[in-house]
């Protein structure tokens, strides 16, 4: 989508903005170029990895009948913190040149009543964590996805915690 190497979104009102002109002009955002990338990356945790989508695998492996020129390489693992992401970035390098999807979760974020605070991420680790990741995993063109809005009620994550690590992924990519 677009001539930009990096492009930062927010879905909801790029949606509100593209879906009703998508609809009488599918081709309006399609970034034509003569050398796609042969690989598309999928970097993250769970929801990279496809759990939570018994059916089809998780969205990532829904992109394949979109995309039959570009071999996708799903490396989604389930729980990662970014500090897990950023031991295994060098898994992306024998896929070059690719094209680069990350979905960022909410491993990182603390919890109320949480029973693995050691596996939580402070602040100041996490920016740090996702500007030598990003940096060592880019590809040619590249979408950051940060994680979703968490239900405090089951995970355990504040509105305002979730906020403030949305805001650094957002300022890191």
């Amino acid at each position: 989508i677009g001539p930009a190497r990096c492009l930062l979104l927010d879905a909801k009102k790029t949606a509100d903005l593209l879906v009703p002109l998508l609809r009488g002009f599918p081709d309006l955002v399609l970034s034509r170029r003569q050398d796609p990338s042969p690989t598309l990356v999928g970097f993250g945790a769970s929801s990279m990895q496809g759990a939570g989508d018994t059916q089809a695998g998780g969205f990532f492996n829904r992109l394949k009948p979109a995309l039959p020129r570009q071999e996708l390489v799903n490396l989604g693992v389930g729980g990662d913190t970014t500090r897990d992401m950023l031991r295994r970035a060098n898994d992306v390098a024998p896929h070059r040149p690719h094209d680069l999807l990350v979905l960022l979760g909410c491993n990182d974020y603390p919890r109320t009543n949480d029973a693995l605070p050691e596996h939580r991420t402070a602040l100041q680790e996490y920016a740090l964590n996702l500007t030598k990741l990003l940096d060592t995993i880019r590809g040619q063109r590249n979408v950051i996805i940060t994680s979703f809005p968490a239900d405090p009620k089951r995970t355990g994550i504040t509105v305002a915690d979730s906020a403030t690590y949305v805001g650094l992924a957002k300022s890191a990519a």
